[in-house]
């Protein structure tokens, strides 16, 4: 009953979502990623929280691999299960047909672990991530995402199911990890479109003013 309250909810924040983006004109918006590292913490720490091992999962599946929302919701239980930490899976990128190979960090694999001990029975071809409804959808993940970043005291207006996918980006390049190597890992046909898609290329230009001789 409980879940079924949650996803009323979450509907009914969806729906008013939409409404705004109707409102706003801004039909297909311009999705961000969670650029605050204390709001991916305070979503985390809700998350643990409210004990929803599969939506952690989901999060930190999402921060790690850098999928699009349809690949990560595709997935099957048979597509982790037995794969170690440092190991890899394959996905086909049903946007691009391209095969993508996927490395299972220490921490993914324990989370998956922990996920997964609440569905022994989850047979291979089982959706990784579902519901009482089935395989989970992508509006189903707008809902998820646009109201975690609510509760953290984000404007949903700015969020949606690509946020997971560009804030895994983001948080790397800020990193250090090159724009070349970044531009291959999602599979994009030029730098130039990289940065446009993580929308960090105005905060770098904005930086070179900052520079000092």
């Amino acid at each position: 009953m409980n879940g079924d309250r949650e996803d009323q909810k979450h509907r009914k924040h969806f729906y008013l979502w939409r409404q705004k983006l109707k409102i706003n004109g801004k039909g297909s918006k311009f999705v961000h990623p969670i650029t605050d590292p204390a709001k991916i913490e305070e979503i985390r720490a809700m998350l643990r929280k409210k004990k929803s091992r599969r939506d952690l999962a989901l999060f930190e599946c999402g921060l790690s691999w850098g999928l699009r929302g349809g690949d990560l919701l595709a997935l099957d239980v048979g597509d982790v299960r037995g794969i170690e930490a440092g190991q890899s899976f394959s996905v086909t990128e049903k946007k691009t047909r391209k095969e993508r190979r996927i490395t299972i960090n220490n921490h993914i694999r324990k989370l998956l672990d922990e996920f997964l001990s609440e569905r022994p029975d989850a047979s291979d071809d089982t959706p990784l991530f579902s519901g009482q409804r089935g395989r989970m959808s992508t509006s189903w993940l707008c809902r998820l995402i646009t109201g975690w970043c609510r509760a953290v005291g984000l404007n949903e207006l700015n969020y949606g199911s690509h946020s997971l996918r560009k804030s895994a980006g983001y948080h790397r390049r800020l990193a250090g990890f090159s724009l070349p190597v970044l531009c291959q890992w999602y599979g994009h046909s030029s730098e130039a479109l990289t940065l446009k898609y993580l929308g960090i290329q105005p905060q770098e230009i904005a930086k070179l003013y900052e520079y000092e001789f």
